[in-house]
């Protein structure tokens, strides 16, 4: 049998148990962020770590290094690898264990027929990538140890990967004898399986990427889909009271008209945040109201681009230590510019 070793739950990501994750949202929330970030932060809580892309999404992995990524697992550092799986590459997978024989089985795969047909046979591809996970989550070392502790899978957005989540269960209806029929209700009863499988949505403090998510929670679960935690992405550190904020709108409003345009541009930068935070904290207040468990926060990333050292410190606000340090910063601290610069030293302060 099988074991998986005991984690600090001081130490997890999220709170969660490693596990098979399927990270999604809406398009444009910063999903693939979050899949690297929790990658990160599970190895780091001691969990033998699998970031895995999907054919079609952004690459998750290129977050975390510059290696190019394959079908098999690459190492990325100690106890952290990540890998591409593609449709075909999959098939062929598939091919080689039912014919035993790899260069009929290339052969076969390589028929335009076949690919016609797994283009054409609805559900074929996603039961092909939920079969290959489901493998890598089996998967034990000579000594019975899971080779893989966590795998974190960056998917597909909303719409499909609602659908992804699903199509096993759909497949198994559609084939209910045979070996489809046999592998799909075993790939469906490992989806929906809270102690193997679940589900990290995210979104954007915005009206309609909280609207979605939602949404797409509920869709999950009547699908009977673990929501396993849900992450607020982007959230900004007020640095004004709603006091500040007034007198410097009031000051504006009183700028004579040749005033300096740098003046002029932080009195109406103070008066612009402020207002962007006050919306983005009635839309964390309305997502909160939807979940069972309030939603884990990351904050936003002042940098045109994100490097390595963004997603460690992404990664660390993702544990019980950094969310606590988070949340004390957004409850409000007298001094907001000092407050909205302890965020942002993430490696000093989550300690």
């Amino acid at each position: 049998m099988a074991t998986r070793p005991h984690f600090d739950p001081e130490q997890l990501p999220l709170g969660l148990q490693p596990r098979t994750i399927f990270v999604t949202g809406k398009g444009g929330v910063g999903k693939s962020t979050v899949a690297a970030a929790l990658a990160l932060s599970w190895r780091d809580a001691g969990a033998r770590t699998l970031l895995v892309e999907l054919d079609g999404q952004a690459s998750a992995a290129s977050l975390l290094s510059p290696r190019t990524i394959g079908y098999e697992p690459t190492p990325l550092g100690e106890h952290l690898a990540a890998m591409r799986i593609t449709m075909l590459d999959a098939l062929k997978e598939y091919a080689r264990l039912r014919l035993k024989v790899k260069a009929l089985a290339d052969r076969l795969v390589s028929n335009p027929v076949i690919d016609q047909f797994t283009q054409a046979a609805p559900g074929f591809r996603d039961l092909l990538i939920l079969g290959k996970l489901w493998s890598l989550s089996a998967a034990t070392d000579n000594r019975g140890r899971h080779v893989w502790d966590a795998i974190v899978v960056d998917s597909p957005a909303t719409g499909h990967g609602v659908g992804l989540l699903n199509m096993a269960g759909v497949v198994a209806k559609m084939f209910p004898v045979g070996p489809i029929a046999t592998e799909a209700k075993r790939v469906d009863a490992f989806t929906r399986d809270p102690k193997r499988t679940g589900v990290v949505l995210v979104s954007l403090p915005e009206e309609l990427p909280v609207t979605e998510t939602l949404e797409l929670r509920d869709q999950l679960i009547e699908q009977g889909v673990t929501v396993a935690a849900t992450v607020l992405n982007g959230l900004l550190v007020d640095r004004f009271t709603d006091a500040e904020a007034a007198q410097a709108s009031a000051l504006e409003a009183q700028l004579p008209a040749d005033a300096s345009p740098a003046v002029r541009h932080a009195l109406e930068t103070v008066s612009w945040e402020h207002g962007r935070c006050v919306d983005q904290a009635a839309e964390r207040v309305r997502l909160d109201a939807g979940l069972d468990e309030p939603a884990c926060v990351l904050p936003y990333m002042f940098a045109p681009q994100l490097e390595r050292d963004h997603l460690t410190a992404l990664s660390q606000w993702l544990s019980p230590a950094g969310q606590e340090v988070l949340m004390r910063q957004l409850a409000g601290a007298s001094d907001g510019p000092s407050a909205a610069a302890a965020v942002h030293a993430a490696a000093g302060e989550t300690s």
